[in-house]
């Protein structure tokens, strides 16, 4: 890039990219007839203590057998649930079931090019790989890291430093932009900036502020130019 240094922005996925609701984990415990509370003790042993969640997202566990362990212990519980009900714990049939592309944050890529490049940051599971790549224009990222293909997820120092490896990188010159605040707070203790996406707008106007902190490329209007 004729001597220009390079820098790297990493948009979290789910709730900065796209659009979609959070999932409502007491509407799941009502369709599987489960009192909230006895959902609670199932969800937060299986997600939490045994980290089975924590597995799937990381590639170590197939979400088939993740949704048959929890369809089995919600029935165990005196519930009603099929696999296929299980697997929409975070959304049925999956989280981007309602999603849409966030139009302002993907004109926020397109309007920052080369040294600039980007990258999506997101946990996720290899199985939706398909569903939220049809909501965006893939091919606009230079990297896309997936915490089921890294083997790492967010907020895990493993994810960060893959990042850096991958890209070349160095954590003084990325930024995330993530909606999760533990998040944010990793990367920054990691050496990354970050930016938390709460507020659109604010937030693409610190991202705004960092390009122009970060970027050694005179005569530059980041306003006009698109991605080269």
């Amino acid at each position: 890039m004729n001597g220009v240094t390079r820098a790297l922005i990493v948009w979290d996925l789910h709730g900065v990219l796209v659009t979609g609701a959070s999932a409502d984990q007491a509407a799941f415990a009502r369709r599987v007839g489960l009192d909230v509370t006895v959902w609670d003790r199932v969800r937060h042993r299986l997600l939490g203590d045994e980290g089975a969640w924590d597995r799937v997202e990381t590639g170590r566990l197939a979400l088939d057998d993740f949704a048959t362990d929890l369809a089995a212990r919600v029935n165990g519980e005196g519930g009603r649930c099929t696999p296929a009900d299980a697997r929409g714990i975070w959304g049925a049939p999956h989280p981007f079931h309602e999603s849409v592309a966030a139009v302002d944050v993907l004109a926020a890529v397109a309007r920052y090019p080369a040294p600039v490049e980007h990258a999506i940051g997101t946990n996720n599971v290899a199985e939706w790989r398909t569903v939220w790549g049809a909501l965006l224009e893939v091919e606009a990222f230079d990297w896309v890291f997936d915490s089921s293909a890294v083997g790492h997820r967010k907020p895990e120092a493993g994810f960060w430093e893959h990042v850096e490896r991958a890209t070349g990188v160095p954590g003084d010159r990325v930024l995330l932009v993530d909606d999760n605040a533990l998040n944010v707070e990793a990367a920054r203790r990691h050496g990354w900036s970050g930016v938390l996406f709460a507020e659109p707008a604010r937030a693409l106007a610190e991202v705004e502020t960092w390009v122009s902190r970060h970027v050694d490329a005179p005569g530059t209007d980041h306003a006009t130019t698109g991605r080269g």
